[in-house]
């Protein structure tokens, strides 16, 4: 058998680890959104920790759904209200993404779902959720869900999910990057200017 190619490719999550731990100084902050297990995220995150740099890794795949798994179970709810982007072109799509979210909570939280519509491109979409705990606390989260428009194998505009990377320095500079944004496309594209986000991921 001929081997027509045989080339290898490094993890994403590695590769902003290794950029950004040279790039970034100590007291500096990043968020990063990738495809890479909790274990990846969380031993990315020591690594930075080391140089000083505060990182905070979250899954750029179904992010709603890796919130209720990996920080929800810590919390005693009564109820989750949840207001979704609702993309003009592909309404549903943010909502889909979210299942199985339903089945992952107990049974005596009460889910509600509110649609909210927005133009589709590519940014960094939010779901906003309204967190009420067993004594009526309530608390507002915002988790990021990155998407990038673009046109399929067929020439039909999609929404996908996408890595997303996000940094501040110690003297007040944010600026943000879409990894990996297409085929033909540098690791990390050229930066774009943006503010500061209090994104829970």
């Amino acid at each position: 058998m001929i081997t027509l190619l045989e080339t290898s490719f490094e993890r994403s999550v590695d590769a902003i680890v290794s950029q950004y731990q040279t790039v970034l100084s100590s007291g500096d902050t990043l968020n990063a959104w990738v495809f890479d297990d909790l274990a990846a995220r969380q031993q990315a995150e020591q690594t930075l920790a080391q140089h000083g740099i505060k990182a905070h890794f979250y899954s750029a795949y179904k992010p709603l759904v890796h919130y209720v798994i990996e920080v929800l179970p810590k919390r005693s709810l009564r109820a989750i209200h949840i207001r979704y982007p609702a993309p003009l072109e592909t309404p549903q799509r943010f909502l889909l993404e979210a299942y199985p979210l339903a089945g992952l909570l107990d049974a005596n939280v009460a889910l509600n779902w509110e649609p909210v519509a927005c133009d589709t491109q590519t940014r960094r979409y939010h779901y906003e959720l309204t967190l009420t705990d067993s004594d009526g606390t309530q608390e507002q989260v915002r988790v990021a869900a990155p998407n990038r428009h673009h046109l399929d194998h067929i020439n039909t505009w999609q929404l996908s999910p996408c890595g997303w990377v996000e940094w501040s320095t110690g003297d007040g500079n944010t600026e943000s990057a879409l990894p990996m944004c297409s085929l033909r496309c540098p690791l990390f594209c050229s930066p774009l200017r943006s503010s500061p986000s209090s994104v829970v991921g």
